[in-house]
């Protein structure tokens, strides 16, 4: 008998700041996850920053073995230490984000933020108002521990032992006798270990088999606004005002075009360089402002030009990369 392998589901990265994949994200499979693979005949391969789970099937592709309800929980680790730098992304420390599929079994929900917690889950009460009972929720909302804090005696944290529950997100709930509290954990304890920053927990479903699915977990690049502080040095006062920035790619880039202001230094706000720190006294400054932020690009705007009464002085003006945490870019031109 022959077998073959077909695909059960895949994650994909799709970035704003990517003209193809991002490959910014490294997959950790958790050895509940591996034995998952296991028992299931299932594969999983990485191609081109995407993770592909396969399922393998008899030569009429029925599944060798059915896994439909089954969890697999994926971690997902930064493997771009300037990722924060071109990407709209902030998480709290002790935080991950956890994607899930539970409204549409194809599609990721949108990530949901949560505290983390080992083995002992530590939670800070928020009143000092005694009683208070805290109770533990799993993910099905029932109740699977609880605690109840009578006196005022000073504890301010209910612990929780966690090894005897199955990894997943946790609930906590503070009830005192005039308000209620609630508090999301996520325990993956593996996973912890391994220092990712969120997790992406598929249910497996029976139509997979038929109908793979495709996951998407989505960044938005961080956008700036472009500043170009232009000092002109021995440039009388006509070519001085005729100095301009424009954008001749966008055309050619498909993209909307970038409009720049022209600020003279007394209308610098407190968000501009100070004057003093840029040119002496003898130099002449202007400042060109894009109009609106610009989203960060892997592929750097080009024909973003410096001009002199129509005449290119250069041709593509700096863009901030991934590695810059501002776009703000001082530009030297000079006369004999």
């Amino acid at each position: 008998m022959s077998t073959r392998f077909h695909t059960l589901f895949s994650i994909a990265v799709n970035h704003g700041y990517y003209s193809n994949n991002c490959k910014d994200i490294q997959y950790v499979l958790s050895d509940d996850a591996k034995k998952i693979l296991r028992n299931g005949k299932l594969l999983h391969r990485i191609i081109d920053g995407q993770l592909h789970v396969l399922y393998e099937a008899d030569s009429g592709g029925t599944p060798l073995r059915d896994v439909s309800g089954g969890r697999i929980q994926i971690g997902l680790q930064l493997a771009n230490p300037l990722f924060s730098q071109f990407t709209q992304f902030s998480i709290p420390k002790n935080a991950w984000l956890i994607y899930k599929n539970q409204n549409s079994v194809t599609a990721l929900d949108a990530p949901l933020e949560t505290l983390t917690c080992s083995t002992v889950l530590r939670h800070t009460l928020v009143e000092a108002t005694r009683p208070v009972t805290v109770g533990l929720n799993n993910e099905a909302g029932q109740l699977v521990a609880q605690s109840t804090v009578a006196a005022l005696n000073g504890k301010e944290d209910v612990d929780f032992l966690m090894e005897s529950h199955p990894p997943g997100v946790y609930q906590v709930l503070e009830n005192y006798p005039l308000a209620s509290y609630s508090e999301k954990y996520a325990y993956y304890p593996e996973l912890m270990r391994r220092g990712v920053w969120g997790v992406c927990d598929i249910q497996i479903d029976a139509g997979f088999y038929t109908t793979p699915a495709q996951f998407e977990i989505a960044f938005l690049p961080v956008e700036n606004t472009l500043k170009y502080y232009v000092v002109a040095k021995n440039y009388s006062d006509a070519d001085y005002s005729n100095l301009a920035v424009t954008d001749a790619g966008f055309s050619e880039q498909g993209r909307a075009q970038i409009v720049f202001d022209r600020i003279e230094p007394a209308s610098f706000s407190g968000d501009e360089i100070a004057p003093s720190l840029i040119k002496n006294n003898s130099d002449k400054l202007v400042l060109f402002k894009s109009q609106t932020a610009v989203a960060r690009l892997e592929q750097v705007h080009k024909k973003i030009q410096l001009n002199l009464n129509g005449d290119v002085l250069i041709p593509n003006l700096p863009a901030p990369g991934a590695s810059k945490a501002q776009a703000d870019f001082i530009i030297h031109v000079a006369k004999p």
